[in-house]
Protein backbone atom coordinates (compact mmCIF):
# COMPACT_ATOMS: atom_id res chain seq x y z
CA UNK A 1 0.00 0.00 0.00
CA UNK A 2 1.11 3.65 -1.04
CA UNK A 3 1.96 5.61 1.91
CA UNK A 4 0.17 8.85 1.24
CA UNK A 5 1.65 12.16 2.43
CA UNK A 6 0.01 15.30 4.10
CA UNK A 7 1.93 17.78 2.05
CA UNK A 8 2.63 18.03 -2.12
CA UNK A 9 5.27 19.68 -2.22
CA UNK A 10 6.35 22.28 -1.63
CA UNK A 11 7.23 23.02 -5.67
CA UNK A 12 9.14 25.93 -6.16
CA UNK A 13 9.96 27.51 -9.63
CA UNK A 14 9.61 24.23 -11.56
CA UNK A 15 6.40 24.65 -13.28
CA UNK A 16 7.49 27.77 -15.19
CA UNK A 17 9.71 25.93 -17.80
CA UNK A 18 7.11 23.29 -18.66
CA UNK A 19 3.67 22.95 -21.08
CA UNK A 20 0.75 23.33 -19.40
CA UNK A 21 -0.09 19.39 -19.80
CA UNK A 22 2.73 18.41 -18.47
CA UNK A 23 2.03 20.75 -14.68
CA UNK A 24 -1.79 19.35 -15.15
CA UNK A 25 -0.06 15.46 -15.19
CA UNK A 26 1.93 17.01 -12.15
CA UNK A 27 -1.35 18.07 -10.35
CA UNK A 28 -2.86 14.72 -11.02
CA UNK A 29 0.42 12.67 -9.65
CA UNK A 30 0.25 15.19 -6.42
CA UNK A 31 -3.17 14.44 -5.76
CA UNK A 32 -2.55 10.70 -6.09
CA UNK A 33 -0.09 10.99 -3.12
CA UNK A 34 -1.68 13.74 -1.42
CA UNK A 35 -3.21 11.85 2.25
CA UNK A 36 -6.99 12.94 3.13
CA UNK A 37 -6.89 16.95 4.53
CA UNK A 38 -3.34 17.63 2.88
CA UNK A 39 -2.30 20.25 1.16
CA UNK A 40 -0.73 21.09 -2.38
CA UNK A 41 1.65 24.26 -2.40
CA UNK A 42 3.13 25.64 -5.48
CA UNK A 43 5.53 29.25 -5.95
CA UNK A 44 6.25 29.80 -9.52
CA UNK A 45 7.04 33.20 -11.70
CA UNK A 46 4.03 35.07 -12.64
CA UNK A 47 2.75 38.64 -14.10
CA UNK A 48 3.71 41.77 -12.60
CA UNK A 49 2.02 42.78 -9.22
CA UNK A 50 3.25 46.34 -9.52
CA UNK A 51 3.68 48.53 -12.32
CA UNK A 52 7.73 48.00 -12.30
CA UNK A 53 6.67 43.90 -12.33
CA UNK A 54 4.54 44.28 -15.24
CA UNK A 55 7.29 46.20 -17.62
CA UNK A 56 9.42 43.42 -16.62
CA UNK A 57 6.93 40.73 -16.39
CA UNK A 58 5.86 42.13 -20.52
CA UNK A 59 9.81 42.17 -21.33
CA UNK A 60 10.28 38.46 -20.09
CA UNK A 61 7.06 37.50 -22.38
CA UNK A 62 7.86 39.39 -25.19
CA UNK A 63 11.62 37.55 -25.26
CA UNK A 64 9.71 34.05 -24.47
CA UNK A 65 7.87 34.55 -27.61
CA UNK A 66 10.93 35.43 -29.85
CA UNK A 67 12.94 32.80 -28.10
CA UNK A 68 12.18 30.84 -24.84
CA UNK A 69 15.33 29.25 -24.83
CA UNK A 70 17.03 32.63 -23.75
CA UNK A 71 14.50 32.90 -20.74
CA UNK A 72 15.82 29.51 -19.59
CA UNK A 73 12.35 28.06 -20.96
CA UNK A 74 10.75 29.97 -18.26
CA UNK A 75 7.93 32.22 -18.45
CA UNK A 76 4.86 33.57 -15.99
CA UNK A 77 2.09 31.31 -15.49
CA UNK A 78 -1.30 31.65 -12.83
CA UNK A 79 -0.88 28.62 -11.48
CA UNK A 80 -4.33 29.30 -9.35
CA UNK A 81 -5.99 29.72 -12.92
CA UNK A 82 -4.33 25.98 -13.82
CA UNK A 83 -5.26 25.05 -10.73
CA UNK A 84 -8.89 25.96 -10.78
CA UNK A 85 -9.59 24.84 -14.20
CA UNK A 86 -8.69 21.14 -13.50
CA UNK A 87 -11.94 21.53 -11.45
CA UNK A 88 -10.40 19.14 -8.53
CA UNK A 89 -8.08 21.12 -6.47
CA UNK A 90 -9.96 23.91 -4.35
CA UNK A 91 -7.66 27.42 -4.07
CA UNK A 92 -7.04 28.02 -0.29
CA UNK A 93 -4.90 30.54 -0.50
CA UNK A 94 -3.41 32.59 -3.36
CA UNK A 95 -0.67 35.89 -3.17
CA UNK A 96 1.56 37.32 -5.73
CA UNK A 97 4.93 38.36 -3.90
CA UNK A 98 7.38 41.04 -5.86
CA UNK A 99 10.81 41.10 -4.31
CA UNK A 100 13.32 43.01 -6.68
CA UNK A 101 10.21 43.76 -9.54
CA UNK A 102 10.14 39.96 -9.73
CA UNK A 103 6.73 39.08 -9.17
CA UNK A 104 5.83 35.56 -7.82
CA UNK A 105 2.71 33.54 -6.83
CA UNK A 106 2.11 31.49 -3.77
CA UNK A 107 -1.01 29.03 -4.04
CA UNK A 108 -1.59 26.28 -1.45
CA UNK A 109 -4.39 24.30 -2.57
CA UNK A 110 -6.16 21.46 -1.59
CA UNK A 111 -8.20 18.20 -2.93
CA UNK A 112 -11.60 19.36 0.16
CA UNK A 113 -13.44 22.13 -0.78
CA UNK A 114 -12.85 25.06 2.46
CA UNK A 115 -15.69 24.32 5.01
CA UNK A 116 -18.45 26.49 4.65
CA UNK A 117 -18.59 29.59 6.69
CA UNK A 118 -21.42 30.48 8.63
CA UNK A 119 -22.23 34.16 9.03
CA UNK A 120 -25.24 34.25 11.03
CA UNK A 121 -26.07 34.34 14.60
CA UNK A 122 -27.88 31.58 16.64
CA UNK A 123 -29.85 33.09 19.86
CA UNK A 124 -29.40 29.80 22.81
CA UNK A 125 -30.47 30.83 26.16
CA UNK A 126 -30.68 34.40 25.94
CA UNK A 127 -26.57 33.77 25.37
CA UNK A 128 -25.28 35.09 21.56
CA UNK A 129 -23.12 32.77 19.59
CA UNK A 130 -21.27 33.23 16.11
CA UNK A 131 -20.35 30.42 14.71
CA UNK A 132 -17.30 30.36 11.66
CA UNK A 133 -16.72 27.22 9.75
Amino acid sequence: MMRRSPCAGPARYVFDAMPDALILEMFDTAAAILAPGGRLCVCCLTYGGTPLSSALTDGWVGMYRISPKSMGGCRPLELDQLLASTRRWHIRHADIVTQMALSSQVVVASLEPPPPRVDHVLEADHKTTALWG
